[in-house]
């Protein structure tokens, strides 16, 4: 019997593990954070939202925040990278299957049915008000390509990246569209009819993407 097993595994092992609980860590700091950044949002409005505040809820120090976020417009923003670390993880286990646009409205659906997309809504409601989080919020979705297009590519080697590229940025607009447009006809608090018209929308955004824009196609009346 190896007795220097009892003690942890070894070498190029132990260090991966070490490494996979870091990183649960600072996931769980990281989410913790932005939870408490939109916990305190919804309690007390965006003018009283200190950094202060947010690192005594989530439970760590001011330095710490710094340390994950820039700005509380970047911590409560993370809700909405967390929907696209949600997608690229649905969408690289359909991609591989289907092919991609089906892909895509499989995961779409998903995505529809997570708490995660309460709480972008509830975002992008404040930004109509509140040019800063705005702001943030277009960051954030410019941002969040990164996690769409490497599952894409790596999916379907066989097609052209530079294709798939300028398709993910297609999905990109499109479901931002879907956002900017919705959000200046929803009031708070967000009612289960408000998310049902988003999911419309979002679906619907995404159709236009699947037919290549065809209503585009055909000549309009003259004005």
């Amino acid at each position: 019997m190896d007795l220097t097993a009892l003690d942890g595994p070894p070498g190029e092992a132990g260090e991966e593990l070490t490494n996979s609980r870091r990183e649960r860590n600072k996931a769980a700091t990281r989410h913790a954070i932005a939870l408490a950044a939109l916990e305190l949002l919804r309690e007390h409005g965006y003018d009283a939202l200190t950094v202060d505040l947010v690192a005594e809820r989530a439970g760590i120090s001011r330095r710490t925040f710094f340390n994950y976020f820039p700005s509380i417009n970047d911590a409560l923003h993370d809700h909405v990278t967390w929907i696209f670390e949600r997608t690229s993880q649905t969408l690289a286990e359909q991609a591989s299957q289907l092919p991609i646009m089906d892909a895509v409205m499989a995961t779409m659906q998903n995505i529809l049915r997570e708490d995660l997309l309460e709480k972008v809504a509830y975002l992008a409601i404040l930004g109509e008000s509140i040019p800063s989080l705005h702001a943030a919020e277009l960051a954030t979705w410019s941002r969040s390509i990164r996690y769409i297009t490497p599952e894409l590519v790596q999916a379907h080697p066989d097609k052209d990246p530079f294709v798939i590229t300028v398709f993910a940025q297609a999905l990109l607009a499109a479901c931002t569209a879907a956002f900017q447009t919705w959000a200046p006809t929803a009031t708070l608090p967000i009612t289960d009819a408000d998310l049902d018209r988003l999911g419309e929308r979002l679906t619907r955004a995404m159709e236009l993407v699947r037919a290549g824009f065809a209503e585009l196609h055909t000549a309009g009346k003259a004005r």
